[in-house]
């Protein structure tokens, strides 16, 4: 993981370190002629008023893994609900920590083979 002033930190069992993306690099919309929208209000089919996508899902880059995670891999982009992640204030560097089970769900190429 990072070393900052000599000091390594890793995170330990099931638990994971992870930093969210300041917005969804996967909620990109590009329209027939080439624009790209970014995917964050809608218009509501029940009320008909434009609202914010709910931003309790959220999705990161995984930084580190503990030594029991079986399935997700650091680099791996992965979803998960921020209400369920814990902040850790380690030199500033905007890391949060939350554990595999509660990981909804990984993206990365190949991942078909590695869950084989």
């Amino acid at each position: 993981m990072k070393m900052i002033m000599k000091k390594e930190i890793m995170p330990l069992g099931m638990n994971l370190f992870i930093q969210p993306y300041e917005e969804n690099p996967y909620a990109k919309k590009v329209t027939d002629g080439g624009l790209q929208l970014i995917d964050g209000d809608f218009k509501n089919p029940d009320s008909g008023e434009n609202e914010k996508l709910n931003q309790e899902i959220r999705c990161a880059k995984v930084l580190e893994v503990g030594p029991e995670c079986k399935y997700v891999k650091p680099g791996d982009d992965v979803f998960f609900r921020m209400s369920i992640t814990i902040p850790i204030p380690f030199m500033g560097q905007g890391f949060f920590m939350t554990n595999e089970p509660n990981i909804l769900s990984v993206i990365n190429d190949d991942l078909s083979t590695r869950f084989n």
